[in-house]
């Protein structure tokens, strides 16, 4: 199998490390003064840090106008995934309620555009969707929401996929620069135990997993098992995109055909999506 075909798969949103210039949707984001925070947001430090729900809600916040940070680097903007849980639409702005399985948070957006066509555009955002949202962490009554500026249905579900992948890429990639930082903050649940239904990023390997794969295949099986359950399954190319830089990709590939050849995963809908024999 080969990886030739995945070299132009890249995220949308460039693994949360460039600004990305929102399009025309007919929401706007006002100035709203009730979180401080977004006063010492500077323009060298303007990132897009992909996050979980519940990473951006258990961000730290040293006093109510300091900076948010996620693994002790100040966040400014951030990007999910999630499904739309329910929908409130007022004569300014739009509530929504965004689920992603780590947790759920409201989104707000103002509305700038009542023209017939932006009219339509947010009639598509609809209850039980799957959507991206960009925005900014806000604070109102000492709730913690995301005033938004990009909300739009995914039309591709890789895109959901790639999104948990890059999470967990920018997560990792924050831990190994600082050492003092819990490998697995943020994604643990209450008790403590980073493999849960909870970590939608961990898998609790049996006796003989980490004997049975090398480091690369127990990544692969790690990051297969972790995405949203589905009939098409996990895309290599978002696989590799993510290994990438960890591994040559020459070694993701003779992995992924290994794994295939094994009976561990298996081809879905096409030759490209494969999930994991062992769902448990």
């Amino acid at each position: 199998m080969s990886m030739a075909g995945y070299g132009s798969y890249t995220s949308t949103y460039g693994g949360g490390f460039t600004t990305h210039s929102t399009e025309n949707t007919g929401f706007s984001s006002p100035g709203i003064t009730d979180s401080p925070s977004s006063k010492r947001e500077s323009s060298n430090n303007q990132t897009l840090s992909p996050v979980t729900i519940k990473q951006l809600l258990g961000a730290d916040q040293a006093t109510p106008d300091a900076p948010f940070k996620i693994d002790n680097v100040e966040i400014t903007q951030v990007t999910f995934v999630g499904v739309i849980r329910s929908v409130s639409e007022q004569s300014t702005n739009v509530s929504f309620v965004v689920e992603d399985g780590t947790g759920s948070v409201d989104i707000r957006m103002f509305i700038n555009d009542d023209s017939d066509f932006q009219a339509q555009k947010r009639g598509e955002l609809v209850q039980g969707i799957y959507v991206r949202v960009i925005g900014t962490i806000r604070v109102f009554s000492n709730k913690r929401y995301v005033l938004a500026f990009l909300l739009r249905p995914i039309t591709d579900f890789n895109e959901v996929t790639a999104h948990s992948l890059e999470t967990l890429f920018c997560h990792l990639s924050r831990v190994k620069s600082n050492p003092s930082i819990d490998y697995n903050s943020g994604f643990r649940n209450s008790e403590g135990n980073p493999f849960t239904a909870n970590n939608p990023y961990a898998h609790n390997p049996s006796n003989n997993y980490n004997n049975e794969f090398s480091p690369l295949q127990r990544t692969i099986i790690d990051a297969v098992k972790s995405a949203p359950d589905t009939n098409e399954g996990v895309h290599i190319g978002s696989i590799a995109q993510a290994l990438t830089g960890r591994f040559p990709r020459e070694e993701i590939s003779n992995a992924v055909e290994w794994l295939i050849g094994e009976g561990h995963l298996y081809s879905t809908v096409d030759d490209d999506h494969v999930k994991c024999t062992d769902a448990d």
